[in-house]
């Protein structure tokens, strides 16, 4: 997450409407600042499958990432086992600017992190290489969708098994 003045890391439950994040935009240039417009939670409570797509950060199989800035995105599938882990809440973004969501980048300030570069789409963004023309998750349609739900900035779907 970028403050202004150092890089700092958060979790995505702690991720807020209004907070600056860096973002990948669709030209491939890497932005310090763009703006969490909106947010989608989803909360699970159950095992369900998700793929490690760098150290300690889970998406769930289909969910489009980026490898390097400017990058095709490929499904986080493609580049990983399949694990099944218990899942409590999974978070989607909407991003000001389209941009991707970065994860890591070679410069993050966590040794883990070191030489890795992962940006995952946000709602809206066309993402190349998995996207088709046309297609809903990578348009401005699924952003007017949810700026419809009357829960819009935040909006939390209860997706949990009885």
């Amino acid at each position: 997450m970028s403050d202004g003045s150092e890089t700092s890391v958060k979790l995505a439950s702690q991720i807020r409407v209004g907070d600056h994040v860096r973002g990948i935009c669709t030209d491939g240039t890497l932005r310090e600042s763009v703006t969490v417009v909106g947010i989608v939670r989803e909360l699970v409570g159950r095992d369900v499958c998700m793929v490690e797509v760098s150290q300690g950060n889970f998406m769930t199989p289909g969910h489009p990432i980026q490898r390097q800035p400017g990058g095709l995105f490929v499904r986080p599938k493609a580049v990983s086992a399949v694990q099944h882990r218990y899942v409590d809440t999974l978070y989607n973004f909407v991003l000001s600017e389209h941009a991707a969501l970065v994860l890591h980048t070679p410069t993050d300030l966590s040794q883990e992190c070191k030489g890795a570069f992962v940006a995952c789409s946000s709602l809206g963004q066309f993402c190349p290489g998995v996207d088709a023309e046309g297609s809903f998750f990578g348009s401005t349609r699924v952003v007017e969708q949810c700026m419809r739900n009357p829960q819009w900035p935040t909006i939390t779907k209860n997706s949990t098994r009885n």
